[in-house]
C-alpha cells in the first residue's frame, strides 16, 4: 500500500512540538516520530486519531526524553481505521522504534510504504 507521508510546504519534516494539533483532530492514520540526533532513530510508531495520539505523545515522558538527542520530528499518513493497526505493525517491524508498543497478537501486518 502506498502512503502519502506529510511534510511541511518547504518539504522539510514537521517538528512535533510545533504542530497545530487541533488541525489533526478527527484525522485517522499512522504516524512516525523520530529524534534528529546522530544517528537519528525512530522513537515511536503509532496509529489512531492523529490529534489525540500526538497530543498524548507531547506529554509522554518516554517520548519527550528523546529530545536530549535532538529535536523530535513527526510525519503521518491518512489510513482507514480498519487497516491502520496492521500498517503500524508493519512499520514498527521495519523501523524498530525505541518505544515498543504491544500489538494485539491477532493484528496482521499490512505492507505499506515507510516515510524514509
Amino acid at each position: 500500500m502506498h502512503l502519502s507521508w506529510v511534510k511541511r510546504s518547504n518539504q522539510s519534516w514537521h517538528k512535533l512540538l510545533e504542530l497545530d494539533l487541533p488541525s489533526l483532530d478527527a484525522t485517522h492514520g499512522v504516524y512516525v516520530i523520530w529524534h534528529g540526533g546522530f544517528p537519528s532513530r525512530v522513537v515511536r510508531v503509532g496509529f489512531g486519531d492523529l490529534g489525540e495520539q500526538l497530543r498524548a505523545c507531547c506529554v509522554d515522558v518516554r517520548v519527550m526524553d528523546f529530545q536530549r538527542y535532538g529535536p523530535l520530528f513527526v510525519t503521518w499518513a491518512a489510513a482507514a481505521p480498519a487497516g491502520a493497526a496492521g500498517i503500524r505493525r508493519h512499520l514498527a517491524d521495519r523501523l524498530r522504534p525505541l518505544i515498543e508498543d504491544s500489538d494485539d497478537p491477532q493484528v496482521v501486518a499490512l505492507t505499506a510504504t515507510a516515510p524514509f
